[in-house]
């Protein structure tokens, strides 16, 4: 059977470009991942195989992310004009950050992650250079 696209009518995937990436995202352990889908005009995807946790999903669904609106969203979570929110894969790539931060808090802020025992949960950090 073909895959089937949801958007918002439902049709089946033939083109063969389209239907090699689409078994791309099945592929690998990850159950629920982000994807970089800045080569399509999608921007960010959170990719959710269904089921989850087997070898071989039959399916999986697919979240779009609008770039600009993610940015909106962020910034909505640093709502002081010297504050910056930044979104990270658990590999600790960033996914998005807001614009209003400065770079060199987010260039600092992403130095401390790197060194970070931990990757998880929260860590209090001393920064200055305001």
């Amino acid at each position: 059977k073909e895959p089937i696209l949801l958007n918002p009518e439902y049709n089946g995937l033939t083109d063969r470009k389209i239907l090699k990436a689409y078994h791309s995202l099945l592929e690998g352990g990850q159950n629920v991942y982000w994807k970089d889908m800045s080569g399509a005009s999608s921007g960010m995807a959170l990719v959710h195989k269904i089921p989850g946790g087997i070898l071989e999903p039959f399916g999986a669904l697919i979240l779009t992310l609008d770039e600009r609106e993610l940015g909106r969203l962020l910034e909505s979570l640093s709502p002081y004009s010297k504050g910056t929110a930044l979104l990270f894969h658990h590999n600790q790539k960033p996914v998005s950050w807001s614009n209003r931060g400065k770079t060199n808090f987010e260039s600092a802020l992403k130095e401390r992650l790197e060194k970070q025992k931990n990757p998880q949960g929260s860590f209090v950090m001393d920064w200055s250079g305001g």
